[in-house]
């Protein structure tokens, strides 16, 4: 699949709830979070897209901004991006994710032929915020959300999902980093150890 059939979704919308404090735009390695995302999923995709409530604070962007359709979760920001790319496939990324690997993406674009959904499976499990979808995906998403149902991957019940385990992709440079998120004031200490030099 080239890239140009996919649109790369950022999800901003969130809260920062388990943070306490407002994170997208924290200092990471000298660049606020969400830039850490941004220009890395730019240098892969022609188009990207933002999901976010609050759009003014990423107007300089200059890409379309997208406010959620089903507010208050991740699977309606991610049918909110879906449903406005102009592409049949999206790869969405979490805004909170500082190793952004682009191995990683191109290497899940790869995988796409006769699927819905690519999704790597780390240790933790599945990333489904990490992941391609199909716009073959919508309309089991806005049943899903109209019932109230607002786990991703109970949607996944009726689509073809292809869960690309870690055997597959240790080779991957810096695949180590890849899946890490920043919820906690422990991820920021630990970010910020990962990218200050070692010494001697």
């Amino acid at each position: 699949m080239s890239k140009s059939d996919v649109t790369g979704m950022i999800l901003a919308g969130g809260k920062s709830r388990r943070m306490g404090r407002e994170k997208l735009f924290l200092d990471i390695g000298g660049q606020p979070l969400f830039e850490r995302v941004f220009y890395p999923l730019r240098m892969v995709f022609d188009d990207i897209l933002i999901v976010a409530n609050d759009q003014k604070r990423f107007e300089r962007y200059q890409v379309p901004l997208v406010s959620d359709i089903y507010p208050g979760s991740a699977l309606g920001g991610l049918y909110s991006g879906l449903m406005h790319a102009a592409t049949p496939w999206g790869f969405v990324c979490a805004a909170d994710m500082p190793f952004v690997n682009l191995s990683l993406i191109r290497y899940l674009l790869t995988q796409t032929t006769n699927y819905d959904i690519v999704v790597p499976v780390s240790e933790q499990g599945v990333e489904p915020l990490f992941a391609c979808y199909s716009k073959r995906c919508l309309p089991a998403m806005e049943q899903a959300l109209e019932n109230r149902q607002y786990k991703i991957i109970d949607v996944w019940e009726t689509l073809r999902v292809c869960e690309v385990p870690m055997t597959q992709l240790r080779h991957l440079p810096a695949i180590e980093t890849a899946f890490i998120n920043l919820n906690r004031e422990e991820d920021v200490h630990y970010s910020h150890q990962l990218l200050t030099p070692k010494r001697g």
